[in-house]
């Protein structure tokens, strides 16, 4: 399935994440950067522990990613070049109810991406509600 997004085109594929074929990827994570369960834990364990230990040093250098916010790594052994890591809120505790979509895109056009690999992860371990995915 593909459809337009002002100037974006959007592909929804099904497959495995970490074998994306793009200039990066799109992980939910928490804001201590602990890549330690679903998705994320499978990214470290095929992409490479350094993906862990440059999310560690992030958050020794600057703390806490806030909800809403996102950071770059590095993508180890993976296929793609870097790994946006979204911090996403959980729903009903408070505080903004989606990561802002135009963090990632400032952060993708950061590390200079034209092909951005996403999961949908807003829905599943966030705990945020389908209404509010947009």
């Amino acid at each position: 399935m593909e459809y337009k997004v002002g100037k974006m085109r959007v592909s929804l594929i099904k497959g495995d994440i970490t074998e994306a074929e793009a200039d990066a990827i799109v992980n939910a994570a928490n804001s201590i950067l602990e890549h330690g369960g679903g998705v994320a834990e499978v990214i470290v364990r095929k992409g490479g522990w350094e993906i862990q230990e440059e999310s560690r040093e992030y958050v020794r250098r600057f703390g806490p990613v806030p909800a809403g916010e996102v950071t770059v790594t590095k993508a180890g052994r993976l296929k793609v070049k870097y790994i946006i890591h979204t911090v996403g809120p959980r729903y009903g505790m408070g505080g903004q109810t989606q990561v802002r979509r135009e963090e990632i895109n400032r952060e993708s056009n950061g590390v200079e991406s034209e092909e951005v690999g996403h999961t949908c992860h807003l829905n599943g371990n966030l705990r945020i509600s389908v209404r509010d995915v947009r």
